[in-house]
């Protein structure tokens, strides 16, 4: 797959989408997303980077585009673990939306969920903790209620904070209303259900209940399996 995807990349290169700015930064932004969900994120990066100078010469500094696609780029960084240079494209992300779209508004809300994940590697667990419970007080007077996604992501990353604080008991009850949530929601086999069957299971860990822990992350295990393969 990486393969097919730099030959893509050299094609591009070349100047087969010269002509259609637009077309290929779509392009660009897909190739980006594929090698990113591969775990390859420094040809992720180079490409989220190439589609934002396009998307920047076609729509300007301050549109939504731009915004979208410099949270892309942070969550890739935030993958390779580059938290600072993710949290600066992340407040840039954000002041474009808050001057488009306004402070209560998904696109807001989001950023300020990814620059609070950021920021948990350098600030006290608890201070994250507090943002993030403030922007799952947002997300719910955005959306009306708990049944949605952005609110369920939010939560999810309150347990996954509660986790890394210690705090077992409140982070496990958190995440099992996530679970059922994201069941509900995204399906059992979603990346988001498994991600936070890992979390409960590491907290189990934590607990010294290694028999429940096992059985949860052996799940985990088997349900990524199925969805990337297994040298993913």
């Amino acid at each position: 797959v990486s393969q097919l995807l730099d030959e893509a990349v050299i094609q591009l290169d070349a100047g087969a989408l010269a002509e259609q700015p637009e077309g290929e930064a779509r392009v660009r932004m897909t190739i980006a997303q594929s090698y990113q969900s591969l775990g390859l994120y420094p040809p992720a990066r180079a490409q989220f980077e190439q589609a934002l100078v396009l998307r920047r010469a076609i729509f300007g500094e301050h549109h939504v585009e731009v915004a979208n696609t410099l949270m892309k780029l942070a969550h890739a960084l935030r993958g390779d673990e580059q938290y600072l240079d993710a949290a600066q494209l992340v407040a840039e992300a954000e002041a474009i939306y808050v001057a488009q779209v306004g402070e209560l508004h998904e696109l807001t809300i989001r950023a300020r969920l990814l620059a609070a994940l950021c920021a948990s590697q350098a600030e006290p667990v608890e201070s994250v903790r507090n943002r993030l419970c403030d922007l799952h007080a947002q997300a719910i007077a955005l959306t009306g209620g708990e049944g949605n996604e952005l609110v369920i992501d939010v939560k999810s990353e309150i347990g996954y904070v509660g986790h890394c604080s210690g705090d077992v008991q409140q982070t496990l009850r958190v995440l099992d209303e996530v679970l059922a949530a994201q069941r509900t929601m995204f399906g059992a086999n979603d990346d988001r259900t498994v991600r936070t069957l890992i979390n409960k299971g590491t907290n189990y860990t934590n607990m010294g209940k290694r028999r429940e822990a096992e059985e949860l992350l052996t799940q985990a295990t088997e349900m990524r399996r199925a969805l990337y393969g297994e040298d993913h």
